[in-house]
């Protein structure tokens, strides 16, 4: 009798567990929205105030198409952007969506290849920016601070044109280099080149292709990098560490140690994005490391006295201006080891 009411009551927290769907994991991190399957959600970018998500639904499974662009605002379901029958419409985490209104985007709509396109956040049709053809695909572009320049990936390196369809010019010259992500404060753009193996790591190169910078070494695999609101942090997916599965990394835009943001060893995270007032960074994850499973949208919070950002506000009218100038103290949980970790301005060792 006792046995049978054990399994019963066992039965009962099961099924409430399924019914209450999944809870914030131990790092903290936590889910936004998660897809019915097989549809995948990926590549979250924040509105430029901060109000809502701009993200890619590709609705047969991870990176499988067709796939369209939705918007997620917290509390409600997703609502359509941009989402054409048969063909992929596809963004960048980051600087996709320009304060101007302005999203741009990549899609093979019109039977045209992967193009560079732009649309209005309000919505309506899109128009098409790149008129090149012969010259293969291109994918994944971001906007200039101005909104007058995109940068892009082609399958002849990091590529960059005016908002307005001209002033196509090649910034780099290596066809590893992908995923350019141009900084929200200043004239550098951050991509990954294909290292040897296995390996990506992560560059800066200046609006005109010239100053490159490595970021990352090693035999690791560093992908999916994007910008803090004032370029002066980049968070990114990684598993240095020796990590199975990635999670996401955060390290001085002018280079440094990485330090660790996310920890869980059963979750795959990529894709992340910062928060226009630096306070949290999404992402997308996936339990496991199976590359066709779908993944959803998570986020976590961002601890600004570790992270301090310059000229941006946060919640209670303090600036992190003023961050800036308080004391840093490492938190309890992380250590001696992290003591000399992420002080302003340069980090100079991690955990």
């Amino acid at each position: 009798m006792k046995l049978a009411l054990a399994i019963v009551v066992c039965g009962l927290l099961c099924w409430a567990a399924a019914k209450a769907g999944p809870v914030t994991r131990s790092d903290g991190a936590r889910p936004l929205y998660l897809p019915p399957t097989p549809a995948s959600a990926q590549n979250p970018a924040y509105s430029p105030d901060g109000s809502s998500l701009l993200f890619t639904i590709f609705h047969k499974g991870y990176n499988h198409g067709p796939a369209g662009m939705f918007f997620l605002t917290p509390g409600s379901s997703p609502r359509v952007l941009f989402d054409e029958p048969g063909y992929d419409a596809v963004n960048l985490p980051g600087t996709s969506w320009h304060r101007s209104g302005k999203i741009v985007f990549a899609s093979d709509r019109q039977d045209a290849g992967e193009q560079i396109w732009s649309i209005a956040a309000s919505g309506g049709q899109p128009t098409r920016i790149t008129q090149q053809s012969g010259k293969g695909n291109f994918q994944e572009p971001s906007f200039s601070p101005n909104a007058r320049w995109i940068a892009f990936e082609s399958p002849q390196g990091i590529c960059k044109i005016q908002a307005d369809g001209s002033g196509f010019a090649r910034l780099t010259h290596n066809q590893g280099d992908t995923q350019p992500n141009w900084s929200p404060r200043d004239n550098r753009i951050l991509f990954q080149r294909k290292g040897s193996g296995e390996s990506w790591h992560l560059y800066t190169v200046d609006a005109e292709g010239k100053s490159a910078h490595a970021l990352t070494s090693g035999n690791t695999s560093n992908t999916d990098a994007s910008w803090s609101p004032d370029g002066r942090y980049i968070v990114f997916s990684s598993n240095q560490d020796g990590l199975e599965l990635p999670n996401l990394f955060v390290v001085n835009s002018q280079g440094g140690r990485p330090c660790r943001l996310t920890r869980s060893s059963k979750h795959y995270d990529g894709a992340p994005t910062w928060s226009p007032d630096g306070r949290k960074v999404a992402f997308e994850s996936r339990e496991g490391d199976d590359e066709d499973d779908p993944t959803g949208l998570w986020v976590v919070d961002i601890d600004v006295s570790r992270y301090p950002l310059a000229n941006v506000k946060t919640r209670g009218g303090l600036s992190s201006r003023r961050l800036k100038s308080l004391p840093w103290k490492a938190p309890a949980s992380f250590g001696s080891r992290c003591g000399t970790c992420w002080k302003v301005p340069h980090a100079s060792s991690c955990w």
